[in-house]
């Protein structure tokens, strides 16, 4: 079985700090879990060596992944921000070997024609989305969708709440 934190980021603009906002994000709750465990240990009055106390962690302990998906939802230019903290660096090929990158993921509806791959709610949003500048359009393939049943009502609202899109008839 697998556990994992998804985080989704949701980004009409593209900020050129994405990478940095994502790593900080993650580390950030990474550290939250570690002082979690670590308070329950405490409480439950669980004994820690030299080093474990000083790091404030048992040796070994394991944390749940936590990844975060940048959902690029611009609608006027592709994303060209960096994806990784490569490409934000002055990275000599020399030194490249000892420093760690971090990549994102992002997910830019703009490189994508056909959406048939996506199975759950996501492919709506990203239909409609390819489709944001023609509202006629952004309807027609709303309501395939939802008569197809592949979509329900609660998340087509969603959908649109997100798209900030106002629709004044009735979803079936």
């Amino acid at each position: 079985k697998y556990v994992s934190i998804m985080v989704l980021e949701s980004q009409s603009y593209v900020d050129y700090r994405m990478v940095f906002r994502v790593m900080e994000s993650e580390v950030i709750g990474y550290e939250k879990q570690r002082k979690e465990k670590y308070l329950a240990k405490r409480r439950k009055n669980v004994k820690f060596n030299s080093h474990e106390y000083l790091s404030g962690m048992k040796k070994g302990q394991k944390y749940i992944p936590i990844i975060t998906l940048v959902l690029y939802v611009g609608k006027n230019k592709l994303w060209d921000g960096s994806r990784s903290l490569y490409e934000m660096l002055e990275l000599d090929e020399e030194i490249k070997p000892f420093v760690n990158d971090f990549k994102i993921n992002l997910f830019d509806y703009h490189n994508y024609k056909d959406f048939s791959m996506f199975k759950t709610e996501n492919r709506l949003l990203f239909e409609m989305l390819a489709n944001a500048r023609d509202k006629k359009k952004m309807l027609g393939v709303l309501s395939r969708h939802t008569h197809a049943g592949e979509v329900d009502e609660a998340s087509a609202k969603a959908i649109l709440g997100i798209l900030n899109v106002k629709i004044d008839c009735e979803l079936p």
